[in-house]
């Protein structure tokens, strides 16, 4: 049997039913690499199965025959970082894994996603396609991404915009991740907007600031993702004043919607 599991956003999101699985499992593999470094959620297994190892993405990307041949006859256990199914591309593993009549349990967990989107205050239900910005190291200029903002903005919704990580599991600096965004704003409409940054949501370290787009160089702490409130109504912006001392320039949000309308328009 192969069970996914999210492990949440630190050990204390471990499940009972997760602890128990992973004290009786054959075989467990912790999957960190989506995950930026300081998170130390092979540690937190090995409380329980001391015979856990990291999993290398090839492993359970190109080599994951290995991983099924083992799950047809024992208990395997992967363990990912936050929900299991969001921001990975593990739901492929479920997929192929049931075609070869593999059993398949999947684990719900404390999802970092959801968690940046609703410690800010804002209305979860008005979130629109999530964006992630990539590195340099990707080499590639993601025009794409500045579209999905644009079209979220159109429909009335926010955007919770990811950082890339590296293959040495280090995050983008907020600061870069917003200049990308001014770089690549062909309308011309983002720079100066308020953005917010949650940094470490869900943990104890929870912090939650304000930025403008192009207009600073700070870098996270931890771990960090950049929620574009673009959509905001007057209520939104009193929540998001009152409980992170944050304001934003509602003004500013409305003459943005209006232009991306007026591109819109324009065809």
């Amino acid at each position: 049997m192969l069970v996914l599991a999210g492990g949440g956003l630190h050990g204390g999101h471990f499940t009972l039913e997760l602890v128990e699985l992973l004290k009786r499992a054959d075989v467990v593999y912790v999957e960190d690499y989506t995950m930026p470094g300081g998170v130390s959620l092979l540690g937190e297994v090995r409380r329980f199965n001391p015979r856990a190892r990291r999993a290398s993405r090839s492993l359970l990307e190109e080599g994951v025959d290995e991983v099924l041949s083992e799950a047809a006859s024992r208990l395997v256990v992967i363990v990912t970082g936050g929900h299991p199914l969001i921001a990975t591309t593990h739901v492929s593993i479920v997929a192929e894994a049931r075609s070869r009549g593999i059993g398949v349990k999947v684990l719900q967990g404390v999802s970092g996603v959801v968690a940046a989107m609703t410690v800010a205050g804002l209305d979860f239900y008005k979130y629109g396609r999530v964006v992630t910005i990539p590195g340099p190291w990707r080499m590639v200029e993601p025009y794409s991404i500045i579209e999905y903002i644009y079209m979220n903005t159109l429909a009335g919704l926010h955007t919770l915009a990811l950082l890339d990580i590296d293959e040495d599991r280090r995050q983008l600096c907020v600061g870069d991740a917003l200049e990308v965004l001014a770089r690549l704003d062909t309308l011309g409409v983002l720079r100066g907007v308020d953005v917010v940054i949650v940094e470490d949501a869900g943990l104890e370290e929870e912090r939650v600031w304000h930025a403008r787009v192009g207009m600073t160089n700070r870098c996270q702490e931890g771990v960090a993702s950049i929620v574009l409130p673009l959509a905001a109504s007057r209520i939104e912006a009193e929540m998001l004043h009152k409980i992170h001392g944050i304001k934003l320039d509602l003004g500013k949000l409305e003459a943005v919607r209006e232009k991306i309308r007026v591109w819109y328009m324009r065809g």
